[in-house]
């Protein structure tokens, strides 16, 4: 029996990835991947249980490069908050509004969508993102730039004000993109809220 190479499988995520991109979860198939990666169906389900699957393990792997590229922003010593907050709201919508995200949200929230692959999406995406936002928030009321408070209610806070009003749009396909100077000013205008409302004048530079 020929041994699993992890080489294989990521090779399936990449060409999987790109075939969800291209035609949307429901009208990709198991065989269009199979062409694409060279083999049998059955070699693709030696790897993976089944096409949810194969789905939630592309779509973590795209998530996993870009919170990379979050975490630097929120580690960024010289950045104030203002700027910070700017810059990781701006980079995480445009993450979340990209369309093989919005596919796997569609796809969580379906009715036959199992509870496993629903809570998977949760612990390593949602939860991820509050879990490192509210140490970001815990820094910051630490150094005094933010009144003491519940900093995982700041995280939700802060991410319910820049998602929603990007997302929902997309989600209900009311329209298929978000303009950069509409994104721009949703991200400010939760920036200002947050900051206005725990900002100590040492965050206001007073």
């Amino acid at each position: 029996m020929r041994t699993k190479s992890e080489e294989r499988r990521q090779k399936i995520l990449d060409v999987a990835a790109k075939i969800f991109a291209k035609h949307g979860f429901e009208n990709a198939s198991m065989t269009d991947i199979s062409a694409k990666v060279g083999g049998s169906k059955a070699t693709i389900y030696s790897y993976f249980k089944s096409k949810e699957e194969i789905f939630s393990c592309a779509v973590q792997k795209f998530a996993d490069e870009k919170r990379k590229a979050l975490l630097e922003i929120l580690n960024d010593d010289g950045l104030g908050i203002d700027k910070a907050l700017f810059r990781y709201g701006v980079k995480l919508t445009e993450f979340l509004t990209q369309p093989q995200i919005i596919a796997a949200r569609r796809m969580i929230v379906a009715p036959n969508t199992s509870k496993e692959i629903a809570n998977f999406f949760y612990e390593k995406g949602q939860k991820c993102t509050y879990e490192s936002l509210s140490e970001y928030f815990q820094t910051q009321i630490d150094n005094n730039i933010i009144v003491n408070c519940d900093a995982i209610l700041v995280a939700r806070q802060f991410l319910a004000l820049i998602v929603h009003p990007l997302s929902e749009p997309l989600l209900f396909q009311t329209c298929t993109k978000i303009a950069k100077e509409e994104r721009d000013q949703v991200v400010q205008s939760a920036v200002d809220i947050i900051l206005k409302f725990y900002g100590t004048p040492k965050a206001k530079g007073e």
